[in-house]
């Protein structure tokens, strides 16, 4: 049987695990759904079109990155860093703040839902992998 200790640590293995795992989709949630809060707030409840319209831009972000980072398929992925710095991610402040200056000054309904959805969504792809790759800089530099 293990000690109190034993299971303390035991414990907080899985804590890590479920933090390095969760670190990337609970980043993505919290800054889609501040997006589109963020465009509720400045526009209203939104229809059918808005919705599709909001989705659609996240859609079109999505794609549009895989696109331009196709060239990156060919070599080697890099690994994503799995230490305390990782798991700092405060990405989605910085992403919904962008957001917030986007809605801010398109009047129109229809097209701030869309680029609510293609700011949020596109705008945490390209932050979190900034923030990554500084991270991954950083722990090399620590390293050296």
């Amino acid at each position: 049987m293990r000690s109190l200790k034993d299971e303390a640590g035991h414990f907080r293995s899985f804590l890590v695990r479920s933090l390095v795992t969760l670190v990337i989709p609970q980043g993505y949630t919290l800054s889609i759904a501040g997006s589109f809060a963020l465009a509720v707030h400045r526009y209203g409840y939104p229809g059918e079109r808005e919705v599709v319209l909001f989705v659609g831009g996240a859609v079109v972000a999505f794609i549009g990155l895989a696109i331009v980072a196709e060239e990156g398929f060919s070599g080697v992925i890099a690994a994503l860093p799995m230490g305390l710095g990782a798991l700092l991610n405060a990405v989605p402040l910085l992403v919904v703040l962008g957001v917030a200056g986007v809605v801010a000054v398109v009047p129109s309904i229809l097209a701030g839902f869309g680029l609510a959805g293609l700011a949020g969504a596109g705008g945490y792809v390209i932050a979190i992998s900034a923030f990554f790759w500084l991270v991954h800089r950083f722990e090399l530099h620590a390293l050296s």
